[in-house]
């Protein structure tokens, strides 16, 4: 069995030291990266509203939701929906092509439509229509944790245990190094 020096059992007892404060941590890295993808809403699914409409403008558009506080802004790049509070949704993530050469989304006509949970809104635009449903609260019924997340529950999962798993194995080999005797460099 290969004799380990001093500065190499210290060297060892630091990197497992920090290795299992890296174990500690992970759940939170995880947990921030999670809470990095819910600070941006999901995007408007395409698709057309069903309902007779109550309110139907070609943009630009500032008119009130009939039988609400809510108030709907339109220009040809940008839909908010407000309440009288200050509330509301915001700002309505009209998606984006994400090609640097493919011209913007130009949003062309509006459509709002009562709807069992609140209002359908029917954003048209230069790529086909986007909707979304809305409260009389104004809050965005189709928008949820799940739909922030780009990579779906698996990847959810995997942003969550990922650094747990990468910290464990870390430990776990400079445990073996450790046992060993062989004083590590990685």
């Amino acid at each position: 069995m290969p004799t380990v020096s001093r500065r190499g059992t210290e060297l060892v007892r630091q990197r497992k030291q920090a290795a299992r404060w890296l174990v500690y941590l992970s759940p939170l890295i995880g947990l921030l990266f999670i809470a990095c993808f819910e600070l941006v809403p999901s995007q408007l699914p395409a698709g057309r509203i069903e309902g007779q409409a109550i309110l139907e403008s070609d943009v630009p558009v500032d008119a009130r939701i009939v039988g609400t506080s809510l108030k709907l802004r339109a220009t040809s790049a940008h839909v908010f929906v407000e309440a009288d509070d200050g509330g509301g949704v915001g700002e309505l993530p009209v998606p984006q092509p994400s090609a640097k050469h493919d011209p913007r989304t130009t949003i062309t006509h509006l459509s709002v439509a009562p709807s069992e949970r609140g209002f359908a809104i029917e954003i048209a635009t230069n790529r086909g229509p986007f909707h979304t449903e809305i409260s009389r609260d104004g809050v965005r019924l189709d928008d949820g944790f799940l739909r922030r997340m780009p990579v779906g529950v698996f990847g959810a999962l995997l942003i969550f245990f990922g650094p747990i798993a990468l910290c464990l194995l870390r430990y776990w080999v400079v445990i073996r190094k450790y046992e060993t005797g062989v004083p590590g460099h990685g």
